[in-house]
């Protein structure tokens, strides 16, 4: 969503706090998704908006469009991707056993389990291929040293725009309670699991 969209669903969305800025499943422009994917199958040109992660402070917002005709290979990235909304009884039980997502109201969880299957339902039957990368043992604590090394280097290309340090750690705290929740609920398609190490080096290849 644009800067804009991403505030109004966090005002109408006081309680959540995993909706209060981009990222989680319900921060996405669905339709937009889903006609972009389904003009690249038929072959149609498309506007793919580019999105400045340094505006509004770090908050970011859409910055202009990129046009193509055509591509023979599109990857589309995106941690929503890969994993499946759960069955409303087990978001319960995962968020009664948690230790991150318990710091949150059941209902916002079951909130993010419901928009988790709106971004299955965008994008359903628009892949050939799915690639899953992971931290070792599952840890996502090391996603905490690849965001701030992500922020930096964007920083020093642009003369400090984004977030500081405590912001990006902010922000990848809303991200901890999905993990522990959906992560080890993969979506139904052959996936290629990639299992990186710290320094990204590739440590496992798991084949469909």
């Amino acid at each position: 969503m644009p800067h804009s969209g991403l505030r109004a669903l966090a005002a109408a969305n006081p309680t959540n706090a995993l909706l209060a800025g981009r990222g989680p499943p319900g921060t996405h422009d669905l339709e937009l998704l889903s006609s972009v994917l389904a003009d690249l199958r038929e072959g149609n040109g498309v506007h793919l908006p580019v999105f400045d992660k340094s505006l509004h402070g770090g908050q970011g917002d859409r910055a202009g469009s990129v046009h193509f005709d055509s591509a023979d290979v599109f990857v589309l990235e995106g941690w929503s991707l890969g994993f499946a909304p759960l069955e409303q009884q087990l978001v319960k039980e995962r968020w009664e056993a948690s230790r991150v997502a318990r710091t949150h109201p059941l209902d916002s969880l079951v909130q993010i389990n419901d928009n988790l299957a709106a971004v299955e339902a965008a994008t359903e039957g628009k892949f050939d291929a799915h690639i899953r990368i992971r931290p070792p043992g599952d840890e996502y604590g090391v996603v905490y040293a690849w965001r701030l090394e992500q922020e930096h280097k964007m920083k020093e290309k642009n003369g400090g725009e984004g977030m500081s340090d405590d912001q990006v750690r902010a922000f990848v705290d809303r991200y901890m309670p999905v993990y522990e929740m959906w992560a080890g609920n993969k979506v139904d398609r052959p996936t290629l699991s990639l299992t990186f190490g710290p320094e990204r080096e590739v440590l496992d290849v798991a084949e469909p």
